[in-house]
């Protein structure tokens, strides 16, 4: 299955970390026993105080799309 043929997954997702694509993956990833890196790219389960634009905010809870590239970049130059 997929699980056997990846090295990594990044999940980028604009959802707190509970209940989130993060989370399923993870389970999943418990269940099958996969071994597979699993990193997320997304907001903190904290509060965002001030009013930013959705930009802003991205670049400064850190995920932005230069933050997923980095994130990739990384989980690519990291082996198994």
């Amino acid at each position: 299955g997929l699980a056997e043929r990846v090295s990594a997954v990044i999940v980028a997702e604009e959802h707190l970390p509970q209940g989130g694509l993060a989370a399923a993956v993870s389970s999943w990833r418990a269940e099958t026993d996969a071994q597979f890196r699993l990193r997320r790219v997304g907001p903190p389960d904290a509060l965002a105080l001030g009013n930013l634009k959705r930009e802003d905010l991205r670049r400064r809870l850190g995920y932005d799309a230069e933050s997923i590239a980095e994130q990739c970049s990384k989980a690519w130059k990291t082996k198994r």
